[in-house]
């Protein structure tokens, strides 16, 4: 059940600091996609040999995109615990955040 009251954090407020984390490159994203509508030709039930071919590029394509995600997150992690932040936030909301699990018991 979601808490009454404003949201703990929304978009652009001042609440909002330090740098964004960054995005994922354009090219992962299409081929994310593109892999995923590679599989439609064996629902579709297509004949052909080039279908087979592009399932095994998007596959491999895929495990590439995982590698670099992992080690983009490996990083990131890593980068954290040098700075000593404290425990690492998933979410958006603050320490006293909803989202933490620290509700307020109501009596």
């Amino acid at each position: 059940m979601l808490p009454e009251g404003p949201a703990p954090f929304t978009p652009g407020s001042p609440g909002q600091e330090g740098p964004e984390p960054p995005s994922t490159p354009w090219w992962e994203d299409a081929a994310v996609i593109l892999a995923i509508a590679s599989v439609w030709p064996i629902f579709l039930r297509w004949q052909g040999r080039h279908w087979l071919y592009l399932m095994y590029a998007a596959a491999a394509i895929m495990i590439i995109i995982f590698i670099r995600r992992m080690r983009r997150l490996n990083r990131l992690t890593r980068e954290h615990k040098q700075t000593n932040a404290g425990p690492f936030q998933f979410g958006q909301g603050g320490p006293d955040s909803w989202q933490d699990g620290n509700r307020e018991t109501e009596n």
